[in-house]
């Protein structure tokens, strides 16, 4: 897996994805512990669903209770509670290093196992025989693999998800980071020198990691005198913990639990994957769409629904989708933009997923709006609004848009083409570059112009006011000075000058009732680049 580098995976590992795995896994390390508590012989189950066969046998079972091993494992849990909460606390300031508890508990109980005789006497399971040494390597058996592969992927899945689970929750309680790159490739280095040494799978440890935490360990160093300790034992003192009661193990491995109980690992980790999965696709196929209305004295365009002060230009209409536009949502795209059509041109017929404006939240253009600037003259002004065009021009905002496909640039020119067959022209504004050069490598400006493409909304709006004024206006063509207005840059329509306003008149002049020297100062730069 890190050879393939598969390390990308872990972004689909969201934070409730990771606390809800490991919580889930310290459920089953708690359940499966619960019996030795206890001393209960139950019977061994798997597959989903097996903790809950294997809580309804330990019930079925209670009465089969070893009193003695219930007591020890009550009196180690007080043990630990008193050291670790009461006493670790306060010793911790006075004290360079931790006191290992645990390590404490597991000395003094086989202490006294060994001299009250806890196996013969109290009928206690104890640890027994602890092999000494180190297994011989030899090379694992090749003819397995087609009965294991698998398994085996699936304890490898399970494993990389956990350990890069780990290191998520360990980053963000230590405020550290980790390559997950170089973590696959450690495991898999380690996992396969294990094999030839018939060893258990390589992977994270729930409960040795807090502990290491806990005890202020930061780094790899931690790991080095844990195998040294580890390797003293097994090559010495293994004998020696031959009389360890099992509910005192059992016990340390208990861990702080929540979540998923029903299934196993495996499924769970699936179920939790593949729901975060679905989440991400039903967003990016049904996206939300928002139409779009200048704030009032501002370039900027926003939500409609959201904005009290906002001034809507008559007959253009600003769309938003937020979201990529893919083969998956593309119809959905499409469709929207019929909504948003029918809502404005058929307003009766509102459609409920459309926010469409509040009469008192929503000032036409005869208010404050900057764009009002590209009419010449008053009388310009109320010729154009003398009547209701509905929707003329119909402006996309393409900021979405962070990729697109094939797909949705044939539905592109779709919409292009519909949309001018009912009299309705078509910009594009805040298209990434990334996303024009799909365009041009699908030979999209072919059918739809580049002179239709602008930098930002506020461009976009001002080229269709202009169109617009040029409609109205035919007779004032004549001039020079109103001949064209567009470059194109970088495949971008960009206005040749911005309108400059060269009088000290404050927004309020731009009201209805004070339009008669509206724009004698205005001045409209003209660049012959198209």
């Amino acid at each position: 897996m890190g050879l393939l580098r598969v390390e990308f995976l872990a972004s689909y590992l969201s934070d409730q994805l990771v606390n809800g795995f490991c919580t889930g896994a310290a459920v089953h390390v708690v359940v499966v512990q619960v019996n030795k508590l206890v001393q209960v012989d139950v019977t061994k189950f798997s597959g989903p669903g097996y903790l809950i066969k294997h809580l309804m046998d330990l019930f079925a079972k209670v009465t089969t209770t070893n009193m003695t091993a219930m007591i020890i494992s009550i009196c180690g849990f007080v043990f630990l509670y008193l050291g670790k909460d009461v006493l670790g606390s306060k010793l911790r300031k006075h004290l360079p290093a931790p006191i290992p508890f645990e390590l404490l508990l597991v000395v003094i109980s086989t202490g006294v196992s060994a001299i009250w005789n806890f196996e013969s006497a109290k009928s206690i399971n104890v640890v027994k025989e602890v092999p000494v040494g180190l297994p011989v390597a030899k090379i694992p058996r090749i003819e397995l693999i087609p009965y294991v592969i698998g398994p085996a992927f699936e304890i490898a899945f399970v494993v990389v998800a956990l350990h890069l689970s780990m290191c998520k929750v360990f980053n963000r309680k230590l405020g550290s980071k980790t390559d997950n790159n170089q973590e696959l490739y450690a495991m898999g280095i380690m996992a396969s020198l294990s094999s030839f040494f018939n060893t258990y799978p390589i992977s994270s440890s729930l409960g040795r990691s807090m502990l290491n935490v806990e005890c202020g360990a930061k780094t790899q160093l931690s790991s080095l005198f844990t195998a040294a300790l580890l390797l003293i034992v097994i090559l010495f003192l293994g004998p020696l913990l031959s009389t360890l009661p099992m509910c005192i193990l059992a016990m340390i491995w208990i861990v702080t639990f929540v979540a998923t109980v029903i299934l196993n690992v495996m499924s769970g980790l699936a179920v939790a994957v593949v729901f975060a999965l679905l989440t991400t696709i039903f967003r990016i196929q049904w996206p939300r769409w928002r139409m779009l209305s200048q704030l009032t004295g501002t370039e900027e365009y926003r939500d409609i629904g959201r904005y009290g002060r906002t001034t809507e230009v008559e007959g253009i209409k600003i769309f938003r989708f937020d979201a990529p536009l893919l083969f998956t949502n593309v119809e959905h795209f499409s469709n929207s933009i019929d909504r948003a059509l029918s809502e404005y041109e058929n307003p009766g017929k509102a459609n409920n997923f459309v926010l469409s404006p509040a009469p008192k939240q929503t000032r036409q253009l005869k208010n404050k709006s900057l764009v009002a600037r590209i009419f010449a003259t008053k009388d310009d002004y109320d010729k154009h609004y003398s009547r209701n065009n509905g929707v003329e021009h119909f402006v996309v905002d393409c900021s979405g848009f962070t990729f697109i496909d094939f797909t949705s640039v044939s539905a592109l020119i779709d919409i292009f083409k519909r949309l001018q067959r009912r009299g309705i022209s078509v910009y594009f504004a805040e298209a990434k570059a990334p996303m024009r050069d799909t365009l041009e490598a699908c030979g999209f400006y072919n059918t739809v112009p580049k002179c239709n493409f602008y930098p930002t909304i506020h461009d976009a709006v001002l080229a269709a006011c202009e169109q617009k004024r040029s409609r109205t206006l035919s007779a004032a063509i004549e001039s020079p000075r109103n001949e064209k207005h567009f470059f194109i840059e970088d495949g971008l329509g960009i206005p040749t000058s911005p309108i400059r306003i060269e009088s000290k008149q404050n927004l309020e002049s731009l009201q209805i009732g004070s339009l008669d020297g509206w724009e004698s100062s205005r001045r409209l730069d003209v660049q012959d680049d198209l």
